[in-house]
C-alpha cells in the first residue's frame, strides 16, 4: 500500500512539475460609462454618467490559452437622474476574478474572452444626494472580450452587472423606497510585464 500510495504521489508531482504556469502583472486604465437600472415602480429614467477605472492586475495562464486573471481597480461609476437632477460620481474598490481563453491567431495577436464575478466596495461617502445613498458593499458578474498586441497590451471591452443593489433611496425622505443596480461598460488597456 506504501508503493501504491508513493507511486500516485510521485505522478501527481510530475504533472505538476510540467505544468509551466506564466504569470504577469500589469497595470490596467480604462473608461467607464454607466448606468443603473431596476429602478422598480419609477418614471424616472438615469442617464449615463461617464468616470475612469486604473489599479493593478495578475494574470497566470495554467495550461496554453486557458488561465485567470484577478484585479484591484479604483473605478469610478455614479448615478444620473434628470428628472431630480442627481449627477454624482461614486467612487469603489473593485475586485474582479475572471477565467480567461486566449486564442494563438498569429504569435504577437491573441483575441482573448473572459468572464467571472467581482465584489465592489465603497470609498466614498454613502450619501449621493438628500434623497439618495451608495450600498458600501457590492457584487456581481462581468463578461469581456479584446485582444492582447505584441505579448504585452491588453486592450478589450468589459461589460459589468451588478447583483446587488447598489443605490437606494433614503428611508427618512417624501420619496418611497427605490433602489437600483448599476450597470458598466469600460473600455481599457492593460500593460503586462
Amino acid at each position: 500500500m506504501k508503493r501504491v500510495i508513493s507511486i500516485v504521489a510521485l505522478c501527481f508531482l510530475l504533472c505538476m512539475a510540467s505544468l509551466q504556469a506564466q504569470i504577469r502583472f500589469g497595470i490596467r486604465a480604462g473608461v467607464n460609462i454607466a448606468n443603473i437600472s431596476n429602478i422598480s415602480e419609477s418614471t424616472l429614467s438615469p442617464d449615463n454618467i461617464n468616470g475612469f477605472q486604473a489599479g493593478a492586475l495578475l494574470e497566470c495562464f495554467i495550461l496554453n490559452n486557458l488561465g485567470f486573471d484577478v484585479a484591484a481597480l479604483y473605478s469610478q461609476r455614479g448615478i444620473k437622474i434628470n428628472e431630480i437632477q442627481i449627477n454624482k460620481h461614486v467612487g469603489y474598490l473593485d475586485i474582479p476574478a475572471n477565467l480567461k481563453m486566449k486564442l494563438d491567431v498569429f504569435e504577437s495577436v491573441k483575441p482573448y474572452v473572459a468572464a467571472g464575478p467581482y465584489i465592489s466596495f465603497n470609498l466614498a461617502s454613502s450619501k449621493v444626494s438628500e434623497q439618495w445613498k451608495a450600498k458600501s458593499f457590492g457584487a456581481g458578474v462581468n463578461v469581456g472580450a479584446g485582444i492582447e498586441l505584441i505579448n504585452h497590451l491588453q486592450v478589450g471591452l468589459n461589460y459589468g452587472l451588478s447583483l446587488t443593489d447598489d443605490y437606494s433611496t433614503i428611508k427618512d425622505t417624501a420619496v418611497k423606497d427605490l433602489k437600483a443596480k448599476s450597470r458598466t461598460w469600460s473600455l481599457v488597456a492593460t500593460f503586462l510585464f
